[in-house]
């Protein structure tokens, strides 16, 4: 039996739409999935300290399920990898090493990088 294709393929297909993770999987992942919305799943506040890696391997299963593919947005609020005191250069280079361990888990198309926001 051939799969249905959801009515806006052709463009759900080629684009990734930002989710904050507890929004994603709190609220939104069914819509997601309803509609074949590929996530841009962003990896702000405390989600890589808080979330355990089954959690997060059970969201990329869902989608994997669901034939979506992913984007993830490392970081970037309260970071200075380059900073020159040395306390903050590891805070952050922490934070962005446990969202890069992440790859591994959803197996994005990319991850979005960008230093220091205010």
């Amino acid at each position: 039996m051939a799969t249905k294709k959801k009515k806006y393929e052709h463009i759900t297909s080629r684009c990734f739409v930002n989710a904050p993770w507890y929004e994603l999987k709190s609220h939104y992942l069914d819509m997601f999935i309803n509609h074949g919305i590929q996530p841009e799943i962003g990896l702000e506040g405390l989600c890589l300290y808080d979330e355990t890696e089954d959690e997060f391997k059970r969201i990329s299963s869902i989608l994997q399920e669901n034939n979506l593919s992913c984007t993830l947005h490392a970081p970037f609020f309260d970071l200075a990898p380059g900073a020159l005191d040395p306390v903050i250069l590891q805070a952050s280079r922490n934070k962005l090493r446990k969202a890069f361990r992440l790859i591994a888990v959803f197996k994005p198309k990319v991850i979005v990088c960008h230093l220091h926001f205010e």
